[in-house]
């Protein structure tokens, strides 16, 4: 009995470790892909297998199968971006909603699944793909943003076996088995949704977008050298009401940016409202009135600023900004690395302030959609447009002017400045 005992108890022992040493292998080598090789296998979610995944560039709004998505930090990790003109989806995140068992080897860099019951494969070193039996080339480079990889849309759907299409401005993933136009039109009218009176391009003769600017709002009057670059709380108030009351309808630069490259609508008037700099005001005090009235707005930010105290004129911090575009109403863009005159500068330097701001922004924020910057002081030239330009910089917004147009070149968009002492009526006026 004793013997029998010792013999069970030993047998036991052994099943016990060899599963412990299994658990535990199984948790260093198998991790998830979004996150590179910082998360646990255990900490893998499983999820049922989508049909259809859509988003709209410029838009918090996302679905899955037809129902609106509400999570804030999923979408910032499943978001697509636009690079040298090719959309790019995160290929871990996005391959998680359509298939199964997910799981990355951070040394070969091979992503692994299960798809339609069948074993998946990519290998990020040799961009090669097998799914079961059949084996091919990714078609474009896989890109690396943050510490997720990048596929472009083709890419992604070819591999996953999806039927995907732009159009309308919406990107729209949809299992072989669904419908793709009718899925296109669904999605298109619920952004359409959110829109007041609607233009589409076929609609639309003589676009004009006034584009504003400001800098600080203040709770009083500004001192006469800063009335050129300040409004008060209340005119600020005021004249989001004027706005509102006129029928105009606060939009981003990517909205913008999908009406012009991917064909979405735009409401019946349209303005872009930006500030300059960054300043602490910004959020203390215009950012509740941007919400009081529903109005979007892009914010550009020097870097190197981020969080400066004890100055006339405090900056925001990182927190800060956060919470603003977790509201869906702001969006944060690049006035540089530093306050540089760009067109005083080398041009390896003019790469250095756009770029080196948009790495801080997306290390602290996530990744952009697509890059706008405004310059410093209105100082630029051909030269430093066509520099930024090749630098993948998407929008230049430039100088002094009137009104975006059909016509106007993405790398030289004017704004309307406005100052202290601008009535409703004079603002109204300045845009018609």
């Amino acid at each position: 009995m004793t013997k029998k005992f010792i013999i069970i108890f030993v047998l036991f022992f052994m099943m016990a470790s060899s599963l412990f040493c299994y658990k535990n292998n199984r948790t260093n080598t198998s991790q998830t892909l979004e996150l590179s090789d910082r998360v646990e296998a255990s900490e893998i979610k499983e999820e049922p297998i989508v049909k259809e995944l859509a988003f709209y560039i410029g838009s918090h709004k996302w679905y899955i199968d037809r129902q609106e998505q509400n999570d804030m930090e999923e979408y910032k990790k499943i978001k697509p971006i636009i690079r040298d003109n090719t959309i790019l989806f995160p290929i871990g995140v996005v391959l998680r909603k359509f298939s199964e068992d997910v799981s990355w080897d951070p040394v070969g860099k091979t992503i692994s699944a299960t798809l339609n019951g069948e074993s998946f494969n990519l290998s990020i070193n040799e961009k090669k793909v097998s799914v079961g039996d059949e084996f091919f080339n990714l078609k474009d480079d896989i890109k690396v943003y943050g510490n997720q990889y990048y596929l472009s849309a083709e890419d992604t759907a070819r591999i996953l076996n999806l039927r995907f299409q732009v159009k309308n401005g919406v990107i729209a993933f949809v299992h072989q088995d669904n419908h793709l136009d009718e899925a296109i039109n669904y999605y298109t009218d619920k952004y359409n949704e959110e829109l007041s009176n609607i233009k589409d391009r076929t609609s639309i003769k003589s676009l004009k977008i006034p584009v504003l600017m400001y800098h600080l709002c203040l709770t009083e009057a500004p001192p006469d050298e800063l009335k050129g670059m300040a409004v008060t709380v209340k005119e600020f108030d005021a004249q989001l009401a004027a706005l509102k009351k006129a029928g105009y309808e606060g939009i981003s630069f990517e909205q913008y940016y999908n009406y012009r490259l991917y064909g979405a609508s735009l409401p019946e008037k349209p303005v872009i409202i930006t500030f300059d700099d960054g300043y602490e005001n910004n959020y203390t005090n215009a950012f509740p009135i941007l919400k009081k009235h529903n109005m979007k707005a892009t914010i550009f930010i020097v870097t190197s600023a981020v969080g400066q105290q004890g100055v006339q004129y405090p900056h925001m911090t990182w927190e800060q900004m956060k919470e603003m575009e977790d509201s869906g109403l702001v969006i944060i863009h690049n006035h540089g690395s530093y306050h540089a005159a760009m067109d005083q500068i080398s041009r390896s330097n003019m790469r250095k302030v756009a770029l080196g701001g948009y790495t801080s922004i997306e290390h602290h924020m996530g990744t952009r959609q697509i890059y706008v910057f405004a310059y410093p002081y209105l100082r630029y030239n051909a030269v430093t447009i066509e520099e930024l330009k090749q630098a993948g910089i998407h929008m230049q917004v430039t100088n002094l002017g009137d009104w975006l147009r059909e016509g106007t070149s993405m790398s030289d968009i004017k704004r309307i400045r406005i100052s202290h002492g601008t009535s409703e009526q004079q603002l109204l006026n300045s845009i018609k």
